[in-house]
């Protein structure tokens, strides 16, 4: 498919495989089960993989809708872009900072926590003690280069390193398992049991595992750079709700598995390298604490490089006329820098306190925006489900917007600490910023809603309201989206501002 407006048209598109090494890097099942099933356990007082099990369920209600709207509006921007079409370029932008923000947070909080990691793997050969805040910038430099090189290259090192990661989480599970578990006679389903879990430890845990998975809808930041993106993108979102959350629901049950209770579990730093331990020696948990550093290499990288694409979105419809890449799949190193600063502020700003807890802050402000831009996309989702007169997906959206509320509130009254409860109002006031700044700058909001961009949008969605019947057909994407996106209209200066003209 040709790309949209403001790329050029590129030599060489990814594939399935490298568009979805983008989602299943940023959710990070290879390094978040290190750490994740404990915190579980610690957050909700339960061994979590029912809790689990519905955050996927969860997470494939948010899959649906973003599926049906990348099937048809493939673009750079992801969320960014469905706000718009949805409700205009007002909201775009707002939805826009935050994802911009939640990617940048992503990749600060995973910066940190791969400091600590590297910590560990030093405690297991009696290595030297090296300030975090320094690992961090290292490992910074390292993804930022990796990022620079263009998506040809990091997509690459995502799908070798991802691979890697996951290879290895299934040898330490299944080997847990063969060998019965904690005590050589624990193998059991205890870990799924419901006897004597409320109703409100279950959804609370629900609400963590979808902030933990948060990030299966980013292989849409590469649609512009993928091959038939109506296809392969959403397939990639769904490839990646069911594989990362079905290795969460798996490392949960393993990891219970194997330590003796409850207690123990959530007062281990990172149960998965002590049950490596237990069963390998240090040697080879020394080698999973590498491997574990090494996928979130990945993690870091595509959460850099799902950020760059928005931040591009945004500014080259802010800025029309400006030179674009000649090379789609290589964004300009302006813009990486632009990233790349806040990224590593975000993890060496907090030198003053420890790595695990530099990560649970940034992390959590990350989960709280991610969760209210699901909510945002699938609440205006209800009314584009209504215009194309889709009652079941009308059902789906506002069953979506239930959970997904649910979830917000339980990550937010869940908090005692008055440091994480800070961070809603943190969230807050950044995104009153990008408020502010539709209200003020109203001669930019008019540029972008006048961008070839927007225009091949528009196109695209009158087509699909144009009757309920075309709604899902292919002919229909493959004839307006790509006709609309690879020849873009010259940008209409009379367009009106009205809901049809997109401001809003």
């Amino acid at each position: 498919m040709a790309a949209p407006s403001g790329l050029a048209e590129s030599q060489s598109k990814i594939g399935f495989f490298r568009n979805v090494a983008q989602p299943l890097s940023v959710s990070g099942p290879s390094s978040g089960t290190a750490v994740l099933p404990a915190t579980m356990v610690a957050v909700t007082g339960t061994a979590g993989a029912t809790s689990f099990l519905l955050g996927v369920a969860a997470g494939a209600l948010i899959v649906y809708i973003f599926a049906s709207l990348a099937r048809h509006f493939p673009s750079a921007g992801a969320a960014y872009y469905y706000a718009g079409i949805l409700s205009g370029v007002r909201v775009a932008v707002v939805v826009g900072w935050a994802y911009l923000l939640t990617y940048l947070a992503f990749a600060g909080s995973v910066l940190s926590n791969e400091a600590n990691y590297v910590g560990v793997a030093l405690g297991y050969v009696s290595g030297p003690a090296v300030p975090w805040v320094v690992v961090a910038v290292i490992v910074w430099a390292v993804c930022m280069y990796i990022v620079l090189r263009g998506l040809e290259f990091s997509t690459r090192v995502q799908v070798a390193l991802e691979m890697l990661g996951v290879l290895s989480l299934l040898v330490i599970g299944f080997t847990v398992l063969a060998k019965g578990g904690h005590g050589g006679d624990n193998l059991n389903l205890d870990a799924f049991s419901l006897q004597g879990v409320t109703p409100g430890t279950l959804f609370l845990g629900m609400a963590l595992a979808l902030g933990t998975i948060g990030g299966f809808e980013s292989g849409a930041s590469l649609s512009e750079e993928t091959d038939r993106p109506g296809r392969t993108v959403p397939a990639g979102m769904w490839t990646t709700v069911l594989l990362s959350g079905g290795l969460y629901v798996f490392a949960s049950w393993f990891v219970n598995v194997g330590f003796g209770s409850l207690d123990a579990l959530a007062a281990s730093p990172a149960p998965l390298f002590e049950l490596a331990e237990q069963h390998f020696g240090p040697q080879v948990a020394f080698i999973m604490t590498v491997v574990v550093v090494l996928a979130g290499l990945s993690t870091i990288t595509a959460a850099s490089n799902g950020a760059v694409r928005t931040l591009y979105a945004m500014t080259r419809d802010a800025a029309p006329g400006r030179r674009v890449p000649d090379e789609p799949q290589r964004m300009p190193a302006r813009l990486v820098l632009l990233c790349a600063i806040p990224i590593l502020l975000l993890a060496a700003g907090f030198f003053w306190t420890e790595a695990y807890l530099a990560f649970q802050y940034v992390a959590t402000a990350a989960a709280l925006l991610i969760t209210a831009i699901y909510l945002c996309i699938v609440a205006l989702s209800v009314r584009w489900f209504a215009r194309l007169r889709s009652p079941a997906r009308v059902a789906v959206s506002l069953l979506g917007c239930v959970v997904l509320a649910y979830a917000l509130y339980a990550s937010v009254d869940s908090q005692t600490d008055p440091v994480f409860r800070s961070l809603l109002f943190v969230d807050l006031a950044l995104v009153l910023l990008a408020v502010v700044f539709v209200l003020v700058a109203k001669p930019v909001i008019k540029r972008m809603n006048l961008s070839e961009h927007w225009r091949a949008g528009r196109l695209v969605r009158e087509s699909l309201l144009a009757g309920p019947e075309q709604s899902d057909s292919d002919h229909l994407h493959d004839a307006a989206a790509e006709t609309a996106i690879a020849k873009p209209a010259v940008p209409d200066t009379t367009a009106p501002e009205t809901p049809e003209g997109f401001i809003r």
